[in-house]
């Protein structure tokens, strides 16, 4: 076998995946060729160090997830019996919906005018401007137009 050999199998040869006749003459080329064991090492070690850090990756955080499920578990099922989910949920929605339409309703009750009919013009017209007084400038109106554009400066 030669180097090139050598190369092409390294990885055959840690799998234990050649033949005899191949690994026999892989040790032989190995143990004369100081290049290609080098690279035997270098390859073996690496990979003993990927599957070394790829166990301790899977198992990271196996023990604290398996308590947390079981702890879980345990609160939820007691929860789960009396209150589902799919039953609570439909009804807090339910509940809402009532309060806030029940609300609405009050709200504009408070602004609801029934002593005063709104169809009588008098009345309304006096409504109108006692809003404008109260929100508006009413001064405006006693102002002439000259006195905005000629003022004294």
């Amino acid at each position: 076998m030669n180097c090139k050999q050598v190369e092409n199998n390294v990885l055959f040869f840690i799998d234990n995946e050649l033949s005899s006749e191949m690994t026999n003459s892989f040790e032989l080329h190995i143990a004369e060729c100081k290049h290609c064991k080098q690279l035997y090492n270098n390859v073996k070690t690496s990979i003993q160090i990927i599957n070394t850090e790829k166990a301790q990756d899977d198992d990271f955080y196996f023990y604290s997830r398996l308590k947390q499920r079981m702890e879980n578990k345990k609160y939820n099922s007691v929860i789960i019996k009396f209150l589902p989910n799919r039953v609570l949920q439909p009804i807090a929605i339910i509940c809402l919906l009532v309060f806030g339409t029940f609300a609405g309703v009050n709200i504009g009750n408070k602004y609801n005018t029934n002593n005063v009919s709104l169809t009588d013009e008098e009345t309304r017209v006096s409504l109108l401007n006692s809003y404008s007084e109260e929100t508006y400038i009413a001064e405006i109106g006693n102002e002439n137009m000259e006195s905005l554009f000629t003022s004294n400066q």
